[in-house]
């Protein structure tokens, strides 16, 4: 190869993104951007800052898309059984009753029933705190209910020491 050449290969080479080089002529230190935001290779870097501007922010709005629709199903699947018991008037004078025991006004953390109510002289409202499983081997498998904990236990019908899988569960 003859030596000319030599410099502008090995420019070009080494560092394509900062020099402009011919291929017959010696190694050009790259020109400033001319007026308008063009650079020598007739680029624009406004309308390229723009463009990529509007791709990051494509990709911002479709990643806070997909946590939204996370958010959503993460909710829906983590609803809790609720009703409400609207009192007949003069029925909660002294607070609520549910399962035959008195609760007082305000907020109950956990009743005997594993749920957790509101009371008020107007309503009770209520939500489990537990959540029934459906999705499981119902063959194999028997759902025992732990009181102590609030919550279903999914075991083996022949050693109830095992537990089994649940795909499922409703609440």
């Amino acid at each position: 190869m003859p030596q000319s050449l030599v410099p502008s290969v090995e420019r070009s080479v080494m560092a394509r993104n900062k020099y402009v080089c011919a291929v017959t002529g010696p190694a050009r230190e790259p020109e400033a951007p001319r007026a308008g935001g063009k650079s020598p290779t007739g680029m624009n870097f406004k309308l390229l800052a723009i463009v990529w501007k509007k791709v990051f922010l494509f990709e911002i709005q479709k990643s806070f898309l997909a946590f939204l629709v996370a958010m959503g199903i993460i909710v829906t699947l983590g609803d809790a059984y609720c009703f409400t018991k609207i009192h007949k008037p003069g029925e909660a004078d002294k607070g609520c009753v549910m399962d035959g025991k008195l609760y007082p006004f305000g907020e109950i953390a956990r009743t005997e029933g594993c749920f957790q109510c509101s009371c008020s002289p107007r309503a009770m409202s209520c939500c489990s705190l537990f959540h029934t499983p459906t999705g499981y081997d119902r063959e194999n498998c028997k759902v025992i209910f732990n009181q102590e904990i609030c919550d279903y236990d999914v075991v083996q019908k022949s050693d109830p020491s095992k537990e089994c899988v649940v795909y499922s569960r409703v609440g």
